[in-house]
């Protein structure tokens, strides 16, 4: 049968596998995919991403909080996943950046401001960034562009960016 997130997690740390390297092969196969594609600007590609506490995505952005090696692991260890970590982070941005959209689900305020603020400098482009509640401030602020969206999580959002509008379908 399916099992829930939470019970993954748990599978996961209970056989010391980091949740990154649960999605590696997902990033890899869609920057695979990005290239076959060719034309990117005739054949536009959107991703995908949940996020969270903890994460693969978490511990893909986050690397820079990570300052110490985990219980029974050695410091040669933790050096080369710190490093398969950030050429993780490396090819996400480069998946990210061939995307139309890169929409964030679950994240964490912080993860969301994170991926605005890569996406900024790494291509270049004008972000816009859309959101509906108070924790979507960080990532509207964050945005070249910045919506918000009034609605039953309140005007948090709407405040905080540069335009303000009652429903999604507005856009």
């Amino acid at each position: 049968g399916r099992i829930n997130r939470q019970q993954f997690l748990t599978m996961m740390k209970s056989v010391r596998v980091p949740l990154y390297k649960a999605v590696k092969a997902d990033i890899e196969q869609g920057l695979h995919r990005a290239n076959e594609i060719g034309d990117l600007d005739a054949n536009p590609i959107s991703m995908v991403v949940e996020g969270g506490s903890p994460s693969a995505l978490s511990e893909i952005l986050e690397v820079a909080r990570l300052e110490e090696p985990a219980d029974g692991m050695t410091e040669e260890e933790f050096k080369q996943e710190n490093y398969d970590r950030l050429e993780l982070r490396e090819k996400f941005f480069e998946l990210a950046g061939l995307c139309k959209s890169v929409v964030a689900c679950r994240c964490t305020p912080l993860q969301k401001a994170l991926i605005v603020r890569e996406m900024k400098l790494r291509t270049g482009s004008c972000v816009l960034a859309v959101g509906d509640g108070g924790n979507d401030e960080p990532m509207i602020k964050e945005a070249d562009v910045g919506i918000g969206i009034i609605g039953e999580e309140g005007s948090a959002a709407a405040q905080a960016g540069d335009f303000a509008i009652g429903e999604f379908r507005f856009l």
